[in-house]
């Protein structure tokens, strides 16, 4: 589930690299990069039982690395120095989005103590 997760995530960027740096195909991989994204919010729609708000904000913080990362590329790929400023202050933001949702994700998965001692998520959908 959540490996799934980060597989799509991972071939998000794999695109963002191959597609738009190598091919300079910026639509094509704006749109790949959108239907990775679609399949992760599917992906946590379908194995975790969260609220709408939690659904919401999962959403946000982990389709919003992957899409300032195509925005930054296309920007660094432009070569013009207004887009170098804004690839230099998008960059970081990315992490900061990846560290948001992991986080998030610990929150979560609702990590409790079972009887026999041990500690299990229950966050997620059997």
């Amino acid at each position: 589930s959540m490996g799934t997760n980060q597989l799509v995530t991972a071939l998000a960027y794999y695109v963002i690299a191959y597609v738009l740096i190598s091919n300079h195909a910026v639509i094509a991989c704006w749109l790949a990069v959108l239907l990775f994204m679609v399949i992760t919010s599917a992906l946590i729609r379908l194995d975790m039982s969260l609220t709408g708000f939690e659904y919401r904000t999962a959403v946000v913080l982990v389709t919003s690395g992957p899409l300032m990362a195509a925005v930054a590329a296309q920007q660094w790929l432009v070569h013009r120095p207004p887009n170098d400023e804004a690839v230099k202050i998008i960059s970081p933001l990315i992490y900061v989005t990846h560290a948001g949702w992991l986080l998030f994700l610990l929150y979560v998965c609702k990590v409790s103590e079972q009887k026999n001692g041990s500690m299990l998520p229950i966050g997620f959908r059997s």
